[in-house]
């Protein structure tokens, strides 16, 4: 124990000499101390326990003390994956606010509630076995900077902190996860939170026992997210989203899930802002969904589009490639929406009819595009349907009545079209999927010509 004790009091000597970083090891965990930072480096309990920057170290538990010419920024915590194990490296100014552990290539941190600067975390490398675990009660940033992680126990990304995440996703970085499929998790990719993404990188969830991904209050795609989220496979939801979704920039491409491509739930507090409101200002969306009763967006409260490209296709009997409890109101952006299936449960409480576009509330087009293909009907709501402008077509078996808009609408029955057609009318067109055919189709056209 002497001859540790003198190492030890040497090496923290030379860190402070030469102004260098002090790097103290205890198994996968690294902290990484500045020399201007450490200060007064005490031993107590006979000597059985070394501090540094607050942070106490039983002796016994340091593997290793380096001095090295690299330096840590403050408050960021980096996290690199390597087949079944993880490095982590801490800065040592918040190292006495962390509970790090490692087992394998499962890493949990927890930020402590004394944490009053907001935490970087940077994630990166591979396993075929491991997990990224943080909670806190303080906002804080997580970089994906190339990261591939498969979980054989739960979620390879479980964010139990329940402040605003910024998640960056670094420019040109391919980012893939995929969850246990006998797991109880949420999703593969999970923020109790409210994240907020950013950066140009690409996403790609495998949501194997339940949803791609989940945040349990609002998701934001920024204006400076240019990346895209790929969706490749979920057993429930592709995204479900709590309080309320506003997507401005990017790409979201969603497929091969089981349930709803979108689903955004209103909170059990009313309070809550825009809650179970879908926004759409900007970005790419492409959503396939084939269940049965579901829908490729959906949304418990009202849906605004204003901007950006959505092409919503759904198979599915009975289901929907639109679906909101409130109101709808598209006022630019390009909108196609596509149902195609039969009936689902017919002749029963619980029957379903595939419509385009289902609003509960009124149902509003002022602008942009909005093309809708349904094999009932195109449009259909239960407060009324206004058309102020844009260019709108919509084909289905039963006619969409409009209520009295600004922007006269013209109605065609009887038509017959077949598969892949394109289909003009009044100067608008649009070309339907070359599975969908109709010998008496209803067509609603307005804003053309």
């Amino acid at each position: 124990m002497k001859r540790i004790l003198t190492c030890i009091i040497a090496v923290c000597a030379v860190a402070v000499a030469i102004a260098q970083t002090l790097n103290v090891k205890t198994g996968s965990i690294t902290y990484a101390f500045a020399s201007s930072q450490t200060g007064e480096m005490t031993y107590t309990d006979n000597g059985q326990t070394l501090t540094i920057c607050g942070k106490s170290f039983a002796v016994t538990d340091i593997s290793s003390m380096t001095v090295g010419q690299a330096t840590v920024a403050d408050n960021t915590v980096s996290v690199a994956y390597s087949g079944s194990t993880a490095s982590v490296v801490i800065a040592g100014n918040i190292a006495r606010h962390m509970t790090a552990t490692v087992s394998g290539a499962d890493v949990t941190l927890v930020q402590g509630a004394d944490v009053t600067d907001e935490i970087t975390y940077t994630l990166s490398g591979s396993s075929t076995n491991g997990s990224f675990n943080m909670d806190g009660e303080l906002k804080a940033t997580v970089v994906l900077n190339g990261l591939t992680l498969t979980s054989n126990t739960g979620a390879p990304i479980n964010i139990a902190n329940g402040k605003r995440i910024d998640i960056i996703v670094n420019d040109g970085t391919v980012n893939t996860f995929a969850d246990y499929a006998q797991g109880t998790q949420k999703a593969c990719f999970f923020v109790n939170g409210h994240p907020e993404f950013s950066g140009g990188g690409t996403v790609n969830i495998t949501g194997n026992a339940r949803h791609g991904f989940r945040s349990d209050e609002y998701t934001k795609l920024k204006k400076t997210f240019t990346g895209k989220i790929n969706i490749v496979k979920a057993a429930s939801d592709g995204m479900h989203i709590g309080q309320y979704l506003e997507m401005n920039s990017g790409t979201v491409n969603i497929s091969n899930v089981a349930a709803d491509g979108i689903d955004i739930e209103a909170t059990l507090n009313a309070t809550d802002e825009q809650n179970g409101q879908a926004l759409f200002n900007g970005g790419t969306i492409s959503v396939t969904t084939t269940g049965e009763d579901v829908k490729a967006v959906k949304a418990d409260a009202d849906m605004v589009i204003t901007g950006g490209s959505m092409k919503l296709v759904n198979t599915g009997n009975g289901s929907k490639a639109i679906s909101t409890k409130g109101a709808l109101t598209i006022s630019g952006g390009k909108v196609e929406a596509i149902a195609t299936g039969g009936v689902y449960a017919e002749g029963t409480v619980n029957e379903s009819k595939a419509n385009a576009i289902k609003a509960t509330g009124k149902l509003t087009i002022s602008g942009g595009e909005a093309y809708a293909i349904g094999t009932n009907k195109a449009f259909n709501t239960d407060t009324g349907f206004y058309i102020n402008g844009g260019k709108v077509m919509g084909i289905g078996s039963k006619a969409s009545a409009t209520n009295a808009g600004t922007q006269q609408a013209q109605t065609y029955t009887k038509k017959s079209i077949g598969k892949g057609a394109t289909v003009t009318y009044n100067g608008v067109s649009y070309t339907v999927p070359s599975t969908y055919s109709n010998s008496s189709a209803c067509i609603i056209v307005s804003g053309g010509n």
